[in-house]
């Protein structure tokens, strides 16, 4: 979980170093406003702990800010006035802590706020869009804080009565937020069941947004080729497979053409579509048959098609395919 902490008193910084040491979360510390602001933006953030014995209006401003954007993130306050003399509007704040701190006190509530975030349980190794069906067929209200294994990327998605309301991702919210993390393979997903005070920002159903994520995951990587060193492997990838089956095959008599096809990137991106949505896996090639002529599309580095003859072992071919394309 990532935590940011809003003060510019070194000791209290200090303590808080000391305090989270040995623990598994990732620290954000802002000295002013806008530079809390501005993490918030860009980073995911879990938690909020706000010291009160700096500026209050500034302290309130953030609070407000935090209120109106991020209604998800609890907050802890920290000062050194009693808890009834923080002119705060009712429910900003999820735990109060007096400074200065005693013992592991801060340490202790960080941790509780911390399994109030969880308390819905923990799934690792899990691709989003598949549990995402499994809320909506349930009609659960949930918070789902979700990261990326590779990454450690992080997101929010918000679920009432089923219907996924809200995300945010980055800098991303509504919409665009929830098609970048169901765009994501694999993921551990953090589950608090809550309601949640915001307005639907999404407006669609789920199954539109799975088909529209899977599009903008396979554009956003054809757009960004060109750039990639990996660029002339990528080129050369029909070729290279059309010899790797010849010399499997002992000739190539059963097989009319390899080439890349951009047209075929169209029908990959529907295939991948529908897979994500009854979760199955990885798509790596699918079969074409218009009754005249049939082919294999080749989910490669590069959109590619095979024509294949009318004696062709279809079968061998796909098996040899798909013991390629997990070479490389």
């Amino acid at each position: 979980m990532n935590i940011l902490f809003f003060t510019n008193d070194p000791g209290v910084q200090e303590s808080i170093r000391q305090a989270m040491a040995g623990k598994k979360h990732s620290l954000a510390m802002a000295t002013n406003y806008q530079e809390a602001v501005n993490i918030l933006g860009h980073v995911f953030i879990s938690l909020l702990v706000v010291d009160f014995n700096m500026s209050q209006i500034k302290c309130k401003a953030l609070l407000a800010h935090t209120q109106d954007q991020y209604p998800d993130i609890p907050v802890i306050t920290l000062s050194s006035f009693p808890l009834d003399q923080i002119d705060l509007p009712h429910n900003t704040f999820a735990s109060y802590v007096g400074t200065p701190f005693v013992g592991n006190e801060l340490k202790l509530i960080i941790e509780s706020e911390v399994q109030n975030l969880v308390q819905g349980g923990t799934i690792t190794n899990v691709s989003p869009p598949s549990f995402a069906q499994l809320l909506e067929m349930e009609g659960k209200s949930c918070i789902l804080r979700i990261f990326e294994k590779n990454s450690l990327k992080g997101g929010l998605l918000v679920f009432r009565s089923g219907r996924l309301v809200d995300a945010r991702y980055s800098g991303f919210r509504g919409m665009d937020a929830a098609c970048r993390i169901l765009a994501w393979d694999e993921t551990d997903i953090f589950i608090q069941n809550k309601d949640y005070p915001a307005k639907d920002r999404i407006n669609s159903d789920l199954q539109s947004i799975i088909v529209k994520s899977v599009h903008m995951k396979d554009e956003s990587g054809y757009k960004a080729a060109p750039d990639r060193p990996m660029l002339a492997r990528q080129g050369a990838f029909p070729e290279k497979l059309g010899k790797h089956l010849e010399m499997q095959l002992g000739n190539r008599t059963c097989i009319l053409d390899v080439f890349h096809d951009p047209a075929a990137g169209k029908r990959l991106r529907e295939a991948r579509a529908l897979g994500a949505i009854f979760d199955l896996g990885r798509l790596k090639l699918g079969c074409a048959d218009n009754g005249t002529e049939n082919g294999l599309f080749v989910a490669g580095p590069v959109p590619t098609t095979i024509k294949l003859g009318t004696q062709s072992p279809q079968e061998k071919i796909t098996l040899l395919i798909t013991r390629y394309l997990d070479t490389i």
